[in-house]
């Protein structure tokens, strides 16, 4: 394919079992004002009605990609990245909804603002019927975006953004290990590179409903945020890679309930690493600070 026949900009959307919603999903991306796009819709080894509504489906713009075996939808993210050619990535989820305007307004704002990476919406509430709960209200100054980061609270819906597909890729895009909080790892590693922000209109309607998968598991999505963090103090302090390639099962869990392990590198890099893991545990467990700090000569361990 030639440089002018890419399309600028390339839907992402992972699904499992997405009845009876994704049919609402789908068209919401094929009735877009701006229609320049490729749509990569990855079925991640449905059970239910999901695969036949996919072979009904007929739009050149459309690719289905079939696991045969639930990959998880960090895989199936980076799946996508890899087949994309498009400068830009769009998410989608296979619950939610996209006003028709939203690629639209939201491309015409990354043109103008060059430097950021990550472009999210302002979101309403609906719920199964698709009648409005209410507004979910997203940050839009960097600084408040940021902030909410160092909360550990995610400033983006996900199915909303559009990102910079060279720029997912270079941070290594998304992260299997972080199952359940992998978009907020990739934004802390996003914000590195680039500037972060929200569209201030509101384009995303996010459907709640018992069966999602962040309802299910909200103290997992919370710990992984907190891992995330840890990740995060170990880039800066060090200037590196973080350790995530090298923890075992163990020494994650152990960092996710707030315990002092052993960072990778020589003595001065794990005293590094270990203080910066002390000053992030002040806020929430204050005694486990002061053992850190009374252990920092060790350099830490798994307890």
């Amino acid at each position: 394919m030639s440089d002018s026949t890419i399309s600028p900009l390339t839907v992402v959307l992972p699904v499992r079992n997405g009845m009876p919603f994704l049919t609402e999903a789908v068209e919401s991306i094929l009735k877009q004002s701006f229609a320049d796009f490729q749509f990569l819709i990855v079925d991640d080894a449905s059970t239910d009605g999901t695969p036949d509504y996919l072979r009904s489906l007929d739009d050149p713009r459309l690719c289905i990609i079939t696991h045969k075996t639930s990959q998880g939808v960090a895989r199936s993210l980076n799946h996508a990245l890899r087949m994309a050619s498009s400068p830009l990535i769009a998410r989608q989820d296979a619950d939610d909804i996209s006003e028709p305007e939203r690629f639209a307004r939201q491309i015409a704002w990354l043109a103008a603002h060059p430097e950021c990476v990550v472009l999210g919406t302002q979101v309403e509430k609906i719920d199964v019927a698709g009648n409005q709960l209410s507004h979910f209200s997203r940050p839009e100054a960097e600084a408040e975006i940021f902030a909410m980061l160092a909360a550990h609270n995610n400033p983006f819906t996900h199915g909303s953004v559009i990102m910079r597909r060279e720029v997912v890729l270079a941070a290594g895009g998304y992260r299997a290990e972080i199952r359940c909080a992998e978009d907020y790892d990739l934004w802390l590693r996003l914000a590195q590179p680039g500037a972060l922000a929200n569209h201030p209109e509101l384009l995303y309607r996010y459907r709640v409903h018992e069966g999602q998968i962040c309802a299910k598991l909200f103290s997992d999505v919370a710990a992984d945020c907190w891992f995330s963090r840890v990740l995060q103090a170990e880039r800066q302090c060090c200037g590196e890679e973080d350790s995530l390639s090298v923890l075992d099962e163990l020494q994650i869990a152990a960092i996710k309930q707030r315990k002092i392990w052993r960072p990778r590198g020589n003595w001065s890099r794990r005293v590094r690493v270990l203080w910066h893991y002390a000053r992030l545990l002040e806020s929430d467990s204050p005694r486990r600070a002061w053992l850190v700090r009374l252990q920092l000569p060790l350099g830490g361990w798994v307890r």
